[in-house]
């Protein structure tokens, strides 16, 4: 009989090496593993730069109440003074300065360093039409250092508000 003419003789396997095969297609290679990981870093990597952006956001917003909280001081402040005025409109431009003085000043008496509004300014402007209302701009500005991300220079953020103050005519 020729070699090749011969039938292929099977190989019996040992229990051992059935045992082997069944081990090694049941567990994980060790490249699998380093993938997992790698795209685990990468989500754990963007979970952190989410949280940064959100801190940032909650600043900024917290600094935008603080200037709707300072306008409608303001304001506020233009209706005590039209109680306090006998006749005519209030001095919208004194208030205004007082204001700033407030919110600028050191604590107690003023409340800006504790809000932290860095470089806080406040422009007042009232546009006299000789009515029975005055027409009051309010401006207030900051400087905010967070979203340049350690820049040199500061965005400058602004918030106007717009307010009507009824004058008092002669009694």
């Amino acid at each position: 009989m020729t070699a090749s003419a011969r039938s292929p003789r099977k190989r019996r396997q040992t229990p051992n090496q059935a045992q082997f095969k069944s081990v090694r297609l049941e567990g994980f290679s060790l490249l699998e593993v380093l993938i997992a990981l790698f795209v685990l870093s990468i989500g754990l990597v963007g979970m952190a730069a989410l949280n940064l952006s959100a801190l940032k956001n909650v600043h900024s917003a917290q600094q935008a109440s603080l200037a709707s909280a300072i306008a409608l001081d303001f304001e506020e402040r233009l209706w005590l003074s039209l109680a306090e005025t006998s006749v005519g409109c209030p001095d919208a431009v004194g208030v205004g300065e007082a204001l700033v003085d407030d919110w600028t000043g050191d604590p107690p008496q003023g409340w800006g360093l504790l809000l932290q509004l860095p470089k806080l300014s406040v422009v007042v402007e009232e546009d006299d039409v000789g009515g029975e209302a005055l027409p009051v701009a309010i401006t207030v500005q900051w400087a905010e250092e967070r979203l340049l991300g350690g820049e040199a220079e500061d965005v400058t953020e602004v918030f106007e508000y717009d307010v009507e103050i009824l004058c008092r005519g002669a009694v």
